[in-house]
């Protein structure tokens, strides 16, 4: 297992970039469990999740334990996801958007991070604008 997490914070969202190299499943369930770990001990007051991973190495396994959507726990499922990922994976992230919206998690990739973040905006103004009962 060769690869780092960081978080960023900041007022809309959070961001976390992964850099590094998975080669076997067990790195990827490793990373699962951190990423989770991190995402309750540091939980996003907006639930904006942005999720880096241009710079991640993988194998087409590792993808698949790493995005089991079973084992994304309740809690973190309350978050909205943007995956920023690589030209190359593209069709991966379709297949992956798909099937974690199908498990309850709005997620959804990107190719570029500005278009992430006009998502971001999109869905913060949605939560906000809730029409007053009268």
């Amino acid at each position: 297992m060769s690869y780092t997490v960081n978080l960023t914070i900041n007022n809309l969202y959070h961001q976390i970039d992964i850099v590094g190299v998975l080669l076997k499943d067990t790195d990827a369930d490793d990373l699962q469990i951190k990423l989770i770990e991190l995402l309750r001990s540091n939980p996003s007051p907006t639930n904006l999740l942005m999720i880096d991973v241009r710079l991640l190495q993988f194998r087409a396994s590792v993808t698949n334990t790493f995005f089991r959507a079973s084992a994304i726990p309740n809690d973190v499922k309350s978050l909205n996801v943007a995956i920023i990922e690589n030209d190359e994976y593209k069709d991966k992230g379709t297949i992956t958007e798909n099937m974690y919206r199908n498990n309850g998690l709005n997620l959804r990739v990107f190719l570029d991070k500005g278009e992430a973040e006009s998502w971001f905006i999109t869905v913060n103004n949605q939560k906000i604008s809730i029409p007053n009962k009268q």
